[in-house]
């Protein structure tokens, strides 16, 4: 299973990459609200950073995602973990009357095949409430490489063709930008021209140290004043409103 790989691989240095995932949150915490889902909770970082609020509930498809994540958070009785796929109509039906206020997806739309009913599911769990999705995917499908192909993913994203998906499911968008320039002239080094078909090797770990510890305090601080018009990712902040009956 691709995210199962994706999972295995991840290293020690991604791992410890606590500038870069409070980037990622310092972009979205102001449209976090008290009851979150969490689609992909992958290796647990961004998942922390949220485990403080009233109530947050993972979900992934890989069972030793879900297990791992499950002993994390044993203790916090305001987290939930289960196996459950966003594309499922009856765990969407289960779930629906309790409502989130936001959900958040980070790296995972890319690894479903239809994203759009995805999409239009998120969307309908956010229904009773209203709230925000807080979406960031790989972008600019000029950097899809072979990499892509052996962690799962069915695509990477430009703005465009976001826009319209993420309208066609119902949202409306309030931000849509690109996030990490020099993140994206790595892989595409890495990955295009030098064509490593791992996540991390010996050098691109020393790459992922050297850049959390000391780049992404100045990228990030350089990006919240002037967006660039490329990155490795694409965030995007949409809005929704409870459906009326």
């Amino acid at each position: 299973m691709e995210d199962l790989k994706a999972f295995q691989c991840s290293s020690l240095a991604i791992r410890e990459a606590v500038n870069y995932y409070r980037w990622l949150y310092n972009d979205f915490k102001d449209y976090i609200g008290d009851s979150i889902l969490e689609i992909g909770g992958g290796i647990g970082n961004f998942s922390n950073l949220l485990s403080d609020r009233k109530r947050l509930v993972i979900v992934d498809i890989v069972e030793e995602v879900v297990q791992r994540l499950d002993n994390i958070f044993e203790d916090k009785a305001n987290v939930s973990v289960f196996k459950a796929d966003i594309c499922d109509k009856g765990f969407v039906d289960s779930v629906i009357k309790n409502g989130f206020d936001t959900i958040i997806c980070v790296n995972v739309l890319e690894h479903i095949a239809d994203d759009i009913g995805a999409l239009k599911n998120m969307r309908e769990l956010l229904s009773t409430r209203g709230g925000h999705l807080l979406l960031l995917v790989p972008a600019h499908e000029i950097l899809f490489s072979d990499l892509d192909r052996v962690v799962g993913h069915h695509r990477r994203y430009n703005k465009k063709p976001l826009r319209q998906k993420l309208e066609q499911a119902g949202f409306s968008i309030n931000k849509l930008y690109y996030l990490n320039c020099l993140g994206a002239i790595g892989w595409f080094i890495n990955y295009k021209i030098l064509k490593y078909k791992e996540v991390v090797c010996q050098s691109t770990d020393r790459q992922i140290k050297i850049f959390d510890r000391f780049l992404v305090p100045l990228v990030s601080r350089m990006e919240s004043i002037l967006k660039p018009p490329f990155g490795i990712s694409l965030i995007a902040v949409c809005d929704t409103k409870p459906y009326t009956k």
